[in-house]
């Protein structure tokens, strides 16, 4: 159906908080994203819990058999970006680069898709750094095909230096 869902599954009951309503095809990757900022003049913010100013910015990227990868907002539902698959076949997983610059996508076609993003654009617009003063495009064209493999892309990895790209696929 293309939903996603947000479960409660502690504190004694399992009921779902959210659903995330777009995709048009059977969801086959989710992944979660984070970014802290810092929302009063101060030091920098840390992982503390309880921090007075600090904020985290929590994203849902969810990949689909309809060809499409959304960027959502976890605390509304709402869809930020919508990214479809180059080659027009179906999005099967997904990975964040450790330098959350990045991420790569892989398809049935047997392809593998390198894509920019700028994780500080989907901040609100006073919170961004310098540079991010404007709207900006949030997910670039892709960069990089990763062609190679004769059946579907079914998994995907980075290396801790985010120089390294593994594809797994059916083949």
């Amino acid at each position: 159906d293309g939903i996603i869902a947000l479960w409660k599954v502690f504190q004694g009951d399992h009921s779902i908080l959210r659903r995330f309503k777009g995709h048009h095809g059977a969801i086959t990757s989710l992944n979660m994203f984070s970014i802290r900022y810092q929302t009063a003049t101060g030091d920098e913010c840390d992982d503390s819990a309880g921090e007075t100013g600090a904020q985290t910015l929590r994203m849902l990227f969810s990949t689909s058999r309809d060809g499409s990868l959304r960027v959502w907002d976890t605390e509304t539902g709402s869809s930020r970006s919508v990214i479809k698959a180059n080659t027009g076949g179906s999005i099967l997983c997904l990975a964040i680069s450790p330098c959350q610059r990045y991420f790569v996508t892989g398809d049935d076609s047997g392809t593998a898709q390198m894509w920019e993003f700028s994780p500080r654009s989907y901040l609100p617009p006073e919170y961004r750094p310098s540079g991010y003063s404007r709207l900006v495009e949030h997910i670039s064209d892709c960069l990089h095909e990763l062609i190679g493999h004769g059946g579907s892309v079914t998994s995907v990895a980075w290396s801790k230096d985010s120089h390294i790209v593994w594809t797994g696929s059916s083949d």
